[in-house]
């Protein structure tokens, strides 16, 4: 029987480059280091923007993330309470859809006991127009928010009780622009 050598995941080292505000945005740059073999290459550069309750991740592929929870204390939910959202004239029904699964053991191997294990969600919020339609994730929304300055969350508080909240995401696209010139710029390959 051959044994396979697996290399341990590299530690990383994230150097932040960038801090701003943008239109009431805060905005973070980081660049992440690996070392393999003590050689340090570069796995991702990201930045990210944050405004009432709304985070945006943007990656060196231009891939976006959004984030949607709130903001402070008194308005605190997170994708798997959120039940709707208004964007303009348009609502959209929304849920999170989790995918971390409720399972994480493979049939017919033997565990040792861990104690108790605490799950957590880990998933993603999706929405559609009405229940004819698919479920998309509400990444696919990002276009649509820029062109706007709020957005309506409806969610079901901890109580159980339906609530509301107007976020304020004006500037959104002048700080995603900022974003993606902050990861092309040259400060992202400077190590500090």
């Amino acid at each position: 029987m051959a044994l396979i050598a697996m290399a341990s995941p590299a530690e990383a080292e994230i150097f932040e480059y960038a801090r701003s505000n943008v239109n009431g945005w805060g905005l973070k740059a980081r660049t992440i280091v690996r070392t393999r073999s003590d050689i340090p290459y570069i796995d991702d550069i990201m930045c990210q923007i944050q405004k009432s309750g709304i985070t945006i991740y943007v990656n060196r592929s231009d891939n976006m993330k959004l984030d949607i929870r709130g903001s402070d204390r008194a308005e605190d939910f997170a994708a798997p309470e959120i039940r709707g959202l208004k964007i303009g004239s348009r609502t959209y029904e929304a849920m999170g859809v989790e995918t971390s699964g409720r399972r994480w053991t493979l049939d017919g191997v033997k565990y040792p006991d861990q104690g108790d294990i605490i799950p957590i969600w880990k998933g993603y919020l999706a929405f559609r127009k009405d229940p004819s339609r698919p479920w998309l994730n509400v990444n696919s929304l990002i276009p649509d928010l820029i062109e706007i300055d709020s957005l309506i969350v409806s969610y079901k508080s901890m109580s159980g009780n339906p609530r509301s909240v107007k976020l304020d995401i004006s500037g959104m696209g002048n700080a995603i622009k900022q974003c993606q010139e902050e990861i092309e710029s040259n400060e992202a390959f400077r190590r500090r």
